[in-house]
């Protein structure tokens, strides 16, 4: 009986780190023009960020450049490196 009080604050301890946890993990920062994209593009080889490169064409693509003939051509070999898939979807 003594053993349940004791058992009830260690689970609200465990719940309490978790959602902690959780909560601190960093999201990646948001890109705000194609210069900043380009600029993160740039720096890839020497600080991989994989995770935001959908994040990057994603934010390419509300911005139109994808469909700037001018600009696609850099973005698009970029997307190619990461997936095949979201070349043909892009270019259909």
């Amino acid at each position: 009986m003594q053993r349940a009080p004791f058992l009830i604050t260690i689970g609200f301890v465990l719940a309490g780190l978790s959602i902690a946890a959780v909560a601190g993990e960093p999201k990646p920062a948001r890109f705000n023009s194609s210069a900043e994209i380009l600029k993160w593009m740039d720096s890839y080889r020497s600080k991989p960020e994989p995770l935001r490169a959908a994040a990057a064409i994603h934010e390419l693509s509300t911005l139109g450049e994808l469909r700037n003939p001018e600009s696609a051509g850099v973005y698009l070999g970029f997307a190619r490196a990461f997936s095949p898939p979201i070349l043909t979807r892009l270019t259909n």
